[in-house]
């Protein structure tokens, strides 16, 4: 048993942090004291609370990739279902739909810079119960489009499948 000076509470000696600089080898305040006033600390010192979490994370990179696999594994379900969650809600669509569509356009080299913007709005703007198709297919054996905002256009589930990678003359 030990007398916290703070709260002037005696506690267990599981209720102090080492410290071998003290003939005990326990800190002067308790744990829960010493938490409050670290955190009263930290409130005040923020610009220095980060500095040195930035380089300790960058000193000890090791550490922080096992904590944050340990943490990943710990809240996978969580995760997967906020990943879910989001996915379904509309800023999530929108957002799933245009990076994936990107990303698909960037693997066949069939992007050009700066319509990213155009084409999220186009994504943003694509009525329920239709999708975003592109007029000259990504990957057609006789002619590729580009992913551009004029080669976008929206169809029906049923019309966009049964259109597939064709290319549709218009008369």
């Amino acid at each position: 048993m030990k007398l916290c000076r703070k709260c002037n509470t005696e506690k267990s000696l599981d209720k102090f942090y080492k410290d071998s600089s003290k003939p005990d080898k326990h800190a002067s305040n308790c744990k829960e004291c010493k938490n409050k006033l670290h955190k009263k600390w930290a409130s005040k010192n923020r610009d220095k609370c980060v500095k040195n979490s930035i380089k300790w994370a960058s000193e000890n990179k090791s550490k922080v990739s096992k904590q944050q696999s340990k943490w990943y594994l710990k809240n996978k379900e969580r995760i997967s279902l906020q990943s879910k969650e989001w996915k379904k809600s509309p800023k999530g669509r929108v957002y799933n739909r245009f990076y994936c569509s990107k990303r698909r356009a960037q693997k066949l080299n069939a992007t050009l810079e700066g319509f990213d913007q155009e084409i999220k709005e186009i994504y943003k703007n694509c009525p329920e119960d239709y999708e975003v198709d592109h007029i000259m297919p990504l990957n057609n054996p006789t002619l590729c489009g580009l992913h551009v905002p004029w080669n976008l256009q929206y169809l029906t589930k049923e019309a966009n499948k049964k259109k597939g990678n064709k290319i549709l003359c218009v008369a």
